[in-house]
């Protein structure tokens, strides 16, 4: 799932606030991550009343943050999405023989 940094920005702001504990970084992020998880379903079903329209979406948007998560192991990429990297076309050039240290342009793994 793919969602506005801004969006992301207010779900950390309100589970700092409402989160167990202040000082428990796990239980900040447990409540964090629970609320990001479960808009997922909500864009399942096509976000029938449009709530997270230009928030959050099923399909990569330039510059909006990666959620993904398996419920066992969660992540929340600090980076951006960056769409049309003209460098990442040439990163497996030479039949795959070209190397990560030789490429300088942005990248995510998925």
């Amino acid at each position: 799932m793919f969602i506005l940094p801004e969006m992301v920005d207010i779900i950390s702001d309100r589970a700092e606030k409402n989160a167990p504990s202040k000082n428990d970084v796990a239980l900040y992020n447990t409540f964090r991550y629970k609320e990001i998880a479960e808009i997922y379903p909500i864009l399942q079903q096509g976000d029938p009343s449009g709530i997270y329209r230009e928030l959050a979406s099923l399909i990569p948007k330039d510059g909006w943050q990666l959620f993904d998560t398996n419920d066992d192991l969660v992540h929340l990429s600090a980076g951006q999405i960056l769409l049309n990297d003209p460098a990442a076309t040439t990163f497996f050039a030479q039949n795959g023989d070209a190397v990560l240290k030789e490429y300088s342009g942005p990248w995510t793994i998925w």
